[in-house]
């Protein structure tokens, strides 16, 4: 299902990157992240539950109008959908992702 909601985050903001803020797929989007930490929570993998926390955070200041829907927030977006991914693919494939620094990811999705 996660990587489910990682193609449809992606279609979703290019989409909105495209055409504008819609309302039905910034709240799609914020369910598909939102999604995502409620189940990387109950498998306790806290990498992905702080990506997803961050960018559900940034999309609902987009949606509130506190912040707006820029390019680098599209970026960051992207970003931090590719990185999750990359934990997921490295879990499926039994690597451990204990060593995995998101710091990085983190910034760009918070400023």
């Amino acid at each position: 299902e996660t990587k489910e909601r990682l193609e449809n985050i992606e279609e979703n903001i290019l989409d909105m990157e495209k055409h504008g803020k819609d309302t039905k797929k910034m709240e799609d989007l914020m369910r598909s992240f939102h999604t995502i930490k409620g189940i990387t929570r109950w498998l306790n993998i806290s990498q992905i539950v702080k990506l997803s926390h961050s960018a559900e955070t940034l999309l609902v200041n987009i949606q509130n109008n506190k912040l707006q829907l820029t390019s680098s927030k599209v970026d960051a977006i992207l970003k931090t959908k590719d990185v999750i991914l990359d934990l997921v693919e490295r879990i499926k494939s039994g690597e451990s992702i204990d060593d995995i620094d998101i710091t990085e990811t983190l910034s760009i999705i918070e400023s």
